[in-house]
């Protein structure tokens, strides 16, 4: 993930970056384990998705200008991003 790597890091923070931000639960519910780097989700796919997500969300949190928990409303969440862009 480009968010693994501090150089990457560095450019996000120059950036209006944000973070749709999910549960762990619902990004194992979601993914698939077909598909252009997504193989090895078919072999262990919960225990690569957890380490993977507790490795990345903080760094994603500490780039973003903006981190939002996504709700069940797109429209509530849309909104949410409308208004902190248009500030």
């Amino acid at each position: 993930s480009v968010v693994d790597y501090p150089a990457n890091r560095k450019l996000l923070l120059e950036a209006t970056s944000i973070y749709l931000c999910i549960p762990l639960e619902k990004v194992i519910a979601r993914a698939g384990s077909s598909g252009v780097g997504r193989q090895a989700l078919a072999f262990d796919g919960e225990k690569i998705l957890t380490e993977r997500y507790l490795r990345r969300d903080p760094l994603y949190k500490e780039v973003a200008a903006l981190t939002i928990e996504l709700s069940e409303n797109p429209q509530h969440d849309a909104e949410v991003i409308m208004k902190f862009l248009r500030a």
